[in-house]
């Protein structure tokens, strides 16, 4: 929610637009910690920005430079918990059937049950 939040507020001085990666908003956010996983076991947290570097990013950024008008885009995941972010800066946890899918260029989330998963999938 932090990293919504800052995502946001870096919008509404880039003609909401949601930034392009997580480092240009280091004035929005306080702490590169915030984009560290607790759960993570892979990473070593970085405690300032000049010790940040992609190695101690927990987060993928799914949309960047999206525009804030589509509420329901994914803007960030986290692979450890299998939450996402959207732009309106709501945070949603993927079931296993849940998925993110592209929607007239723009990553949403498809939510649906095994059975239609595999329906779908289906020749």
């Amino acid at each position: 929610k932090q990293i919504g939040l800052a995502a946001r507020l870096w919008a509404n001085d880039h003609k909401d637009v949601l930034p392009e990666d997580f480092l240009s908003m280091t004035n929005e956010l306080s702490t590169p910690k915030i984009l560290f996983c607790p759960a993570d076991t892979h990473r070593q947290r970085s405690s300032t920005w000049a010790e940040f570097t992609a190695q101690n990013l927990s987060y993928e950024l799914i949309s960047p430079g999206v525009e804030d008008k589509y509420p329901d885009v994914v803007f960030t995941r986290c692979p450890i918990h299998h939450s996402v972010l959207l732009t309106d800066g709501s945070a949603h946890h993927l079931g296993p059937s849940d998925r993110i899918v592209d929607v007239d260029g723009r990553k949403k989330i498809s939510r649906g049950t095994p059975e239609a998963t595999k329906a779908k999938a289906a020749p």
